[in-house]
């Protein structure tokens, strides 16, 4: 019996889950919050497991679906930061889900 390779199909561009007035959204209240709490960037990022410049990313809402679809220049996939946001709300003392509820629309507290 043979083995024979089966072309590879490019894969389409996963859209964003959230629009990117979500991220900006949640990128406000993530900069709001670190501010009142006086928290840097990079302790916020070391709390998440990341960097500071995953934060800066964060807060400025450059987040995307797919590498394919961001703008050239500095972005975080979607999958990278919605891993995170766990870690995010603990390190922001927020409820959990609370992010989330954040990226839907809804208001903070």
């Amino acid at each position: 019996m043979e083995l024979t390779e089966t072309p590879k199909r490019r894969r389409k561009p996963t859209p964003s889950s959230y629009s990117p007035a979500a991220w900006k959204r949640l990128g406000s209240a993530v900069a709001t919050a670190r501010s009142e709490q006086k928290m840097t960037r990079s302790v916020l990022g070391y709390a998440m497991r990341s960097s500071g410049k995953t934060v800066l990313r964060l807060e400025a809402g450059h987040v995307y679906g797919d590498p394919r679809t961001a703008p050239p220049g500095d972005y975080n996939s979607e999958r990278y930061v919605i891993k995170r946001l766990p870690l995010l709300e603990m390190a922001l003392e927020w409820n959990s889900g609370q992010a989330i509820t954040i990226l839907e629309g809804e208001n903070r507290k």
